[in-house]
């Protein structure tokens, strides 16, 4: 399926969400989220402390080793890692407030918002919320979450002659 204003494929990953977390600090990153009003976002830190977590946890010594229990069909275990009552966190309606806020330039100034939404219009992965809608005329914006068991997308669907429609899949 081709995108009409794609001009390349970006995959964002966690590493470089830390870089950009270490650049800007959690100080900035709350300001954000409360000039949005997102109530139910909160950031306690980025990937390299939850990998910390998740090995503790999980009594290993290495991420890979952790990755294998908490995956396991066989035994239960449990991560503070991933319990959003102590990790970083949000919901599917901040998440759609985030991009609402992206869409009408809201977020940021217009040039900033744009560039946003060309970057989410390049999203590399076309097996989950792109995959619904396999029409070459249809943009899908988005980015995927994933860490661990964590298996997020958030994307804005622009179908011609429709508004645009924010979809949070969180599972």
């Amino acid at each position: 399926v081709q995108n009409p204003r794609k001009i390349f494929d970006t995959v964002s990953d966690n590493g470089a969400a830390d870089v950009i977390l270490g650049a800007l600090g959690l100080e900035a990153v709350d300001a954000v989220i409360a000039d949005l009003g997102l109530a139910s976002t909160r950031v306690v830190g980025g990937t390299a402390a939850l990998q910390r977590r998740t090995i503790h946890d999980a009594g290993t010594r290495t991420l890979p080793e952790a990755g294998g229990l908490l995956a396991s069909n066989n035994t239960l275990h449990e991560s503070a890692a991933f319990d959003p009552a102590y990790t970083t966190a949000t919901s599917a309606a901040d998440i759609n407030a985030v991009l609402r806020a992206i869409w009408t330039d809201e977020a940021a100034s217009p040039r900033s918002c744009q560039k946003m939404r060309m970057l989410l219009a390049q999203q590399i992965w076309p097996h989950r919320i792109r995959s619904g809608f396999p029409f070459a005329d249809v943009v899908v914006a988005g980015q995927t979450g994933t860490i661990g068991p964590i298996r997020n997308e958030a994307a804005v669907v622009e179908i011609p002659g429709a508004a645009p429609v924010a979809v949070s899949v969180f599972t």
